[in-house]
């Protein structure tokens, strides 16, 4: 079941988890002398972290990784680094983890994981080291149960082994799919030490233990996710609008304050994307109303390693281009389980639970800064790399196409010479959706459904998947709540969805008369519709929703001078009049 087509049924409970912790044992917790050092794998030197599908096509490399992620799993659930364990961690499933307790002042409903504010992209990362670390060990131990002449290779892969990340902003390949079949067989055929064998597939779900077990509805037999059908179709629709928002956070964004979350922090009508802005849209559409969808156990899910680990190298992309780049001071509106909303936070500060030794040095922002002393890196980003060789990676994978889809043309001549009527100056329009509301606007997470013209029936308590069928559907965004961790409600969070390739259609069928920033503005006044949908599949009326701001974002982009650069993005500026006469639109400039 898809985010597009949630069951009413899981309401009242969903609403139940994100209104209170879990339930809290401290049996769950073995007790340590000293902390856990986390230091991602050590012995076998900076290796890189692969590509799922490139990954797939490496038979020894497969083998190993699958064999060690099912033994990882297989992992006393006790161990404070077993997969159950760490994997608990983000939401505080089990209570405190090596030690760290929960902070007296902190919200009922906090948690460990800082989503919606700046720790995000850094917080994560000795997170997906902690997992890579427990992950490899397992991996070492299986590959020693090889023998002959089969031991020296997959002992190699294993020392070599690093997490692999899920790239879903990318075209697949030719004779590839959007959603790969292997995140959705349930068995896999692997070589084992005891010859060729068919196991259970560890990316299509983690099988929980009897014990310790989560709360309703959490509490089944394995995660659950949406269908691989559904997944399929919706991330086929959706791939456009993932590689235009990652595309345009490389090339827009040079502040590390802005690019690293969705609460707002007041930087203008071009700040509202984030690194957070995609991760969401993942998280809420492959997820569904399964696990990965629900931040406190989305751990849980075996695809969130995957999609995180994407995320944790969009940030190291991120970094690599940006080299001056700082975590300045902020007084965070969110908190967590280890801070109240309202702390002042700087690079220094503790990124709790993770110790980078055993007499309780804490992991900050600094010292996590270089992704490479965690003992990774990846493809783009190997030893040697300048910012021009990232750049030109970048181009490669997630640049728009330039010119309007074959598909679509009718008259070549007159559509590209209205979709390219500044293309002589070197400087095109683009055009964004910024959506801004409360952290809590409707009790829990919800998303936003943008239509340049009608919006598609549907039942009453559930939306369909027509809704991004649609031939109307310009983009989705979902806010993704963290569990109720602030009920303040200046904790106001953002996002962003390009609409420039959809607009390019319209200009390519006649419907919209030139890019031209006043002929879009009229066109939107007229066509420009959305609609919000909460978690559980209920549409929520506009005017129900209160503090969601919805406009509309023009910018004069300088093109990239060649494929080692990015394009120059001029100062944004709304278009009033494309939504000021909506429910939840932007009235006047100073709501931005």
């Amino acid at each position: 079941m898809g985010f597009l087509s949630y069951l009413g049924a899981f309401s009242a409970a969903l609403l139940v988890v994100n209104a209170a912790p879990f339930p809290l044992s401290s049996d769950n917790v073995p007790r340590q002398v000293s902390t856990i050092p986390i230091t991602g794998v050590k012995g076998s030197g900076v290796q890189v972290r692969r590509e799922i599908g490139e990954l797939s096509t490496d038979p020894v490399a497969w083998d190993i990784f699958i064999l060690g992620l099912n033994r990882f799993m297989s992992m006393d659930p006790k161990d404070p680094m077993s997969y159950h364990q760490l994997a608990g961690i983000h939401g505080s499933t089990f209570g405190d983890w090596d030690g760290v307790g929960k902070c007296a002042t902190c919200s009922s409903g906090s948690i460990y994981c800082t989503h919606g504010n700046t720790l995000f992209p850094t917080w994560h990362r000795p997170y997906l080291a902690a997992f890579e670390q427990s992950l490899q060990i397992n991996a070492l131990a299986v590959a020693n149960e090889f023998t002959g002449a089969d031991k020296a290779k997959y002992v190699e892969a294993a020392q070599n082994l690093r997490l692999p990340y899920w790239d879903w902003a990318t075209e697949p390949s030719v004779g590839t799919q959007v959603f790969p079949d292997y995140f959705d067989n349930q068995n896999v055929t692997v070589r084992t030490g005891n010859g060729t064998q068919v196991v259970h597939n560890p990316l299509w779900a983690y099988k929980f233990p009897n014990e310790p077990t989560l709360p309703a509805p959490w509490n089944t037999p394995q995660t659950r996710r949406s269908s691989r059908s559904q997944n399929q179709e919706e991330m086929g629709f959706m791939l456009s609008g993932l590689k235009s928002t990652v595309y345009q956070l490389f090339s827009q964004e040079q502040n590390y304050n802005n690019f690293s979350t969705t609460m707002f922090q007041g930087g203008g009508a071009g700040s509202y994307n984030s690194i957070e802005n995609p991760h969401n849209t993942i998280h809420s559409v492959i997820g569904g109303s399964g696990h990965l969808s629900s931040v406190p156990v989305a751990g849980f899910d075996p695809l969130f390693w995957l999609h995180h680990c994407n995320v944790d190298r969009q940030f190291a992309l991120w970094q690599a281009i940006n080299p001056t780049a700082e975590f300045t001071t902020v007084t965070e509106l969110t908190g967590s389980w280890t801070f109240p909303a309202n702390t002042v936070v700087d690079k220094d500060f503790p990124l709790s639970p993770f110790h980078t030794g055993s007499a309780g040095e804490d992991h900050t922002s600094a010292n996590s800064w270089d992704w490479r002393v965690l003992g990774y890196t990846y493809p783009e980003l190997t030893e040697g790399f300048t910012i021009e060789s990232v750049k030109t990676a970048i181009n490669k994978l997630y640049a728009p196409p330039t010119t309007v889809p074959e598909a679509r043309r009718r008259n070549v001549a007159a559509i590209e010479a209205r979709a390219t009527a500044n293309a002589t100056s070197n400087t095109y329009n683009e055009y964004s959706i910024n959506l801004k509301a409360p952290l809590n606007a409707v009790g829990g997470t919800f998303g936003v459904f943008v239509f340049d013209g009608s919006v598609p029936s549907t039942p009453a308590t559930t939306v369909s998947r027509a809704l991004i069928k649609s031939s109307t559907f310009m983009g989705f965004h979902s806010f993704l709540s963290n569990a109720l961790t602030s009920s303040d409600s200046s904790a106001l969070v953002t996002g962003t969805i390009p609409i420039t390739q959809h607009l390019l259609r319209d200009v390519a069928e006649g419907e919209l008369a030139s890019m031209e920033p006043a002929d879009v503005e009229a066109y939107l006044r007229g066509k420009l519709q959305w609609t919000v949908v909460k978690r559980d599949g209920t549409v929520v009326p506009a005017e129900d929703v209160e503090g969601l701001v919805v406009s509309v974002a023009t910018a004069v982009v300088e093109r990239a001078g060649s494929d080692a650069e990015l394009p120059r993005w001029g100062v944004a500026r709304v278009l009033v009049g494309a939504t000021e006469e909506k429910v939840n639109g932007l009235r006047r400039v100073t709501q931005v």
